[in-house]
This record gives structure tokens, sequence and C-alpha cells, in this order.
């Protein structure tokens, strides 16, 4: 059984209706300034958050980040922040369920 592919479509997917969800309206200079400035918080906090609201975080941030240049290397810093936390939970959830050996072994054989 091929878990891997459903994980990473599911994956996909809900990034994609997050991404949806966020690109509904341009962000504000104004709010934009101020989510960066109250998303600033430490790694244990972030950790609490739902994978969707970190996934939403971060393409808030990528959307800022081409909404106000000036401000762009504050909105990679709290996006990686963000982008971090939830590759670690996908790393979690891969050796949970065995699929890091199979990840290993398809990068291993050129599947990229």
């Amino acid at each position: 059984m091929r878990k891997a592919p459903a994980i990473g479509a599911l994956f996909v997917s809900l990034s994609a209706s997050v991404a949806a969800q966020q690109h509904a309206s341009v962000p504000k200079e104004a709010q934009c300034r101020a989510d960066a400035d109250a998303w600033v918080i430490s790694k244990p906090e972030i950790a609490k958050l739902s994978m969707q609201e970190l996934a939403a975080r971060h393409d808030s941030m990528l959307d800022c980040a081409k909404a106000d240049p000036s401000w762009k290397s504050a909105y990679q810093a709290v996006e990686n922040a963000y982008l971090t936390v939830m590759l670690d939970r996908v790393g979690n959830f891969l050796k949970r369920h065995d699929l890091w050996k199979q990840v290993l072994a398809e990068d291993a054989a050129g599947q990229r």
C-alpha cells in the first residue's frame, strides 16, 4: 500500500484550500504589518497552532511580502518560522506512520 502519494495529495489539497481562502483579497499593508508583529511568537507557542492555522499564516505572510515589498524580509522571517513547524509536523507524521523509510528509498531511487 502506497501511503506517501495520498499523504502528499492531502497536504497539497489542504495548502491549496487555505491558499484559496487567503487569496480572496489582496492584504493591506497595515494589516500585514500588524499580523507580522503579532505572529512573532516562540516556537513552542507556534507549535500549539493547528496545521490549518499554520498554513494560513504562512500563506498570509507570502501574500504580504508581495503586497508590501519594503517589509519583505520581516514577512519572510515570520513565514519561515511557521514553515519550520509545519515541516517538523509532517516529518513526525511520516515517522509515526513508518513512511520515512519509503521517502528515503524513493529519493535514493531518483523519485524526487
